[in-house]
């Protein structure tokens, strides 16, 4: 069994991750375990640990390149746990990666089409756009950034290459991500966590935004809505979408559309969850707790 915890969060947001160990410090003392917990910024992630097959680290922050995600996959290679696993945090934080992957995984019903471009090859761009059929597409950086202030709409047959090549150079990354858009009404946030969604969703819907196509399942706290009896597809596909990529704690958004379908937007692990836990009334820092316990016993 290891006995150590670390969970790591971001440098600006420490307090979910903070309740988390509050959770795992409860069960601790009730259940008579020997698991000691720390709480530790990105950049406070150590170099190396005493006995790696005791310690277990929970990665509440995900960036694909960067040095502390390097210093994630030595510890791991070391015999350190890490959740979600550093390949899983580098795919799902890559919104480009991990979309074109699911999208071969799930096909076109369940996951938007994908493609990559580079805001320094324009050739290939406009190949790209060529190649476009007409209709709605959606342009972003290629890891989750500010909120989605960045993510943009763009219409084939309406808006100019001018316009498409203009979106691209205005991205703050390099990668950039192009979705065929999905014509949705709403959009739900999915809590799996081992494989099995928790028995209800969150919801903000087109129609709470009437000057705004865009919605969100995260820090929302005016329009986002606790769902407490969702239709099993979508917590399904959570599962099969979290089964497709090998993750143990997901917050997985899924959008619903015109026509009651589900189609798969993104897959999160570092989001703060404290309003979902109001909306709802449902602890689930405590249930992400009881699965690291679990997993320190795997």
């Amino acid at each position: 069994m290891r006995n150590r915890i670390m969970i790591v969060h971001t440098e600006t947001s420490s307090s979910y991750a903070r309740r988390i160990a509050s959770s795992l410090n409860w069960i601790n003392e009730h259940k008579h375990m020997n698991i000691r917990t720390s709480v530790v910024s990105v950049n406070g992630i150590p170099n190396t640990v005493d006995n790696p097959r005791d310690t277990l680290i929970y990665a509440r922050a995900a960036i694909p390149e960067s040095n502390w995600m390097s210093r994630l996959e030595v510890l791991e290679t070391s015999g350190v746990k890490v959740i979600n696993s550093t390949r899983v945090l580098k795919l799902t934080s890559d919104k480009l990666t991990s979309g074109i992957l699911l999208n071969n995984v799930l096909g076109n019903q369940l996951c938007p089409m994908t493609w990559e471009l580079n805001k320094n090859d324009e050739d290939s761009n406009n190949g790209i756009y060529r190649n476009l059929a007409n209709g709605f597409y959606v342009l972003k950086p290629y890891i989750s950034m500010e909120q989605g202030a960045n993510v943009t709409k763009f219409t084939k047959g309406l808006d100019s290459l001018g316009r498409f090549i203009d979106i691209i150079s205005s991205m703050p990354t390099t990668k950039v991500v192009l979705q065929r858009y999905i014509d949705y009404v709403g959009i739900h946030r999915v809590i799996c966590i081992n494989g099995h969604a928790l028995p209800f969703s969150f919801v903000d819907m087109v129609e709470y935004h009437p000057d705004n196509w865009k919605v969100s399942v995260c820090l929302n706290k005016t329009t986002m809505r606790y769902n407490y009896n969702p239709n099993h597809r979508l917590l399904e596909l959570a599962e099969q979408i979290q089964q497709s990529i090998g993750g143990n704690i997901n917050f997985i958004d899924i959008f619903e559309t015109r026509n009651g379908n589900y189609v798969l937007s993104e897959i999160n692990t570092a989001c703060n969850l404290r309003i979902h836990e109001r909306l709802s009334n449902f602890n689930i820092h405590y249930q992400i707790a009881k699965e690291l316990v679990r997993l320190c016993n795997d």
